[in-house]
């Protein structure tokens, strides 16, 4: 079910999924119910918008992806997003 979700709403972008992680885990002071869902925007977020050689896909669109690795807008909110989850911050 959470899956389709997701997968109806195109176009995704990367740094939408970060700030999804980051807001529900800051959610969690308030709320403990909002922590879980962080996690599974992070787990589907790894399994479908990560590649093969570790770098997270810029951009997904029904016809075509956008692959290019841009540290600012893909790499990076990643990076700030999964740091929070395990940081708890």
């Amino acid at each position: 079910m959470t899956d389709l979700i997701f997968q109806k709403n195109y176009p995704i972008e990367i740094h939408n999924q970060s700030q999804g992680i980051i807001t529900f885990n800051k959610l969690r002071e308030y709320d403990s119910l909002y922590e879980p869902f962080a996690y599974k925007i992070a787990e589907w977020t790894i399994k479908n918008m990560q590649t093969e050689s570790g770098y997270f896909i810029y951009h997904k669109n029904r016809l075509f992806d956008i692959k290019i690795p841009y540290m600012r807008w893909s790499q990076a909110w990643m990076f700030l997003a999964l740091v929070s989850l395990i940081y708890k911050e």
